[in-house]
């Protein structure tokens, strides 16, 4: 939000932040982009290994300027679900630099579930139509995702029960060559209103669900709202949320 700092900060780094050492080692799991509010995180402290979840790091949500510098012992992961919406088939991948790390990552999957096969085979499927299809699908994606926002803030352009998260400045895309602005997969939305002071009973009470604020690590005046819907559905709920603001 605006003039807010970042809620999902953890208390531990609200001031300088530490440096990891050999003797005192480090993980620090970075959400880029970030759920629920969608800004782009990076590490903050010196010399931690770097658990990167990309989830979200796709070019219809948010712009990929340029390849992302790992270092020697991070791990990237990443998930079907987010780029095709294939959420049920379970299939998930990592970029990791270090090849100890990876085997042991292996092991551990193949001890825990081990890997099925039709998974696997729908994942590859799936993953070689968007390649030959020279991504179009995700082309498909971002003009939606770019809609609803465009949508929204129309909607709360002049709201003063609402307020909207603010999203990253628009840059350079790779991806399409152009300049793109964020469009998360979620608005996360704070009430302004006493009246309000549980945002997501308030709005469920208008036939409006959400994901509550403290689900968050928020107050109980943010709410979350899912974009990742079918159209017609986001249309309902896009007026639902005028009537909302309106009331």
């Amino acid at each position: 939000m605006s003039g807010q700092q970042p809620i999902m900060r953890p208390a531990c780094l609200s001031g300088p932040a530490p440096v990891a050492t050999a003797g005192d080692p480090v993980i620090e799991i970075v959400t880029a982009p970030n759920n629920p509010d969608g800004a782009m995180r990076t590490k903050t402290v010196a010399g931690s290994f770097g658990v990167h979840d990309h989830a979200y790091y796709w070019p219809q949500f948010t712009p990929v300027p340029a390849p992302v510098e790992y270092g020697p012992s991070d791990v990237a992961i990443f998930t079907l679900s987010k780029l095709t919406g294939h959420a049920g088939s379970r299939i998930g991948w990592a970029i990791v630099g270090d090849e100890s790390i990876a085997a042991l990552m292996s092991d551990h999957v193949a001890r825990a579930s081990g890997y099925v096969q039709e998974n696997q085979l729908r994942a590859t499927h799936l993953l070689q139509y968007v390649l030959g299809d020279n991504g179009s699908v995700i082309d498909y994606a971002r003009e939606h995702m770019q809609h609803r926002w465009e949508r929204l803030h129309a909607i709360m352009a002049t709201s003063m029960r609402l307020r909207l998260q603010k999203l990253e400045a628009a840059q350079y895309d790779s991806w399409s060559s152009s300049t793109q602005s964020p469009a998360p997969a979620y608005v996360w939305l704070q009430c302004t209103e006493p009246r309000d002071q549980d945002c997501y009973q308030a709005m469920l009470n208008e036939g409006i669900k959400g994901r509550p604020g403290p689900a968050f690590g928020a107050g109980t005046e943010y709410n979350r709202l899912e974009l990742l819907m079918q159209p017609a559905v986001f249309d309902s709920m896009a007026a639902k949320l005028e009537l909302f603001v309106a009331n």
